[in-house]
C-alpha cells in the first residue's frame, strides 16, 4: 500500500525505478528519502546506504542528524493495517505517520530509496513554498509542451488504456486547454498495444 501527503509534488527522471524498488520489497514500508537544506522542518531520516535500512526517525527535531527526510511517500507491506490500528492520538490529536514508521523501524522494517540529486520534490506549507512549486511547474510545462502528472497520459503511455479511452476523456472536457492536450496526445501517437 502506498500512502502520499497531499501537498506533495515529486518530478523528476528515475522515479519509475525508485517506486519499483520500493514496490518489489516484499517486507516492511519505504520511506522516500530526500537531501534538503534545512531538515528541521521535516521528518529526519538516517539510513545505512549499502543496506538502506533506515537507523533513526525523528519529527522536527531541533537539531538534524543529518540533512535526509522524508518526503511524505511511504510504500507498506501487509502489516501496514495490523500496525495502524495500535497507534495513538498524538498531542496534536492526530495519528501520526511518523509514529507508525517508527513500529516499522522498531521491527527493523523500514528502510529508504533516496531521490536522485536533479529530482524535483516539493512539500509547500508556506505562500512562497507554493508560489515556487507553482512557478516549477509553470516553467516546465511551459517550456516542454507537456503536462506534469496528467494520469491519463501516464495510463495511455503505459499502455493501460488505448487511444479511443483517451480520446473519450478528452472529449468530456474538450473546451478546457487539459482536454485538447489530451486529444492532441491521442491523435499524435501511435496507438499502444
Amino acid at each position: 500500500m502506498a500512502l502520499i501527503l497531499a501537498d506533495s509534488i515529486f518530478y523528476g527522471s528515475g522515479f519509475d525505478q525508485n517506486l519499483s524498488e520500493a514496490i518489489t520489497r516484499k517486507k516492511g514500508a519505504t520511506v522516500f528519502g530526500y537531501q534538503v537544506k534545512h531538515p528541521e522542518s521535516y521528518a529526519v531520516i538516517d539510513f545505512d546506504a549499502s543496506t538502506k535500512k533506515v537507523s533513526y526517525i525523528e519529527e522536527k527535531p531541533e537539531e538534524a542528524r543529518t540533512n535526509y527526510v522524508a518526503t511524505g511517500l511511504y510504500v507498506y507491506d501487509e502489516k501496514v493495517v495490523e500496525y495502524a490500528k495500535t497507534l495513538k492520538p498524538s498531542a496534536r490529536g492526530e495519528l501520526e505517520i511518523t509514529d507508525l514508521n517508527q513500529i516499522y523501524l522498531d521491527h527493523k522494517q523500514l528502510f529508504t530509496t533516496t531521490l536522485p540529486e536533479g529530482f524535483a520534490w516539493f512539500s509547500p506549507r508556506t505562500v512562497d513554498d507554493l508560489f515556487h512549486a507553482g512557478e516549477f511547474v509553470r516553467v516546465v510545462q511551459q517550456s516542454t509542451g507537456t503536462k506534469i502528472a496528467s494520469i491519463e497520459e501516464i495510463a495511455y503511455r503505459k499502455g493501460w488504456i488505448g487511444r479511443a479511452q483517451l480520446l473519450s476523456l478528452a472529449s468530456k472536457i474538450q473546451k478546457t486547454e487539459y482536454g485538447k492536450y489530451l486529444e492532441g496526445i491521442a491523435l499524435s501517437t501511435d496507438e499502444l498495444k
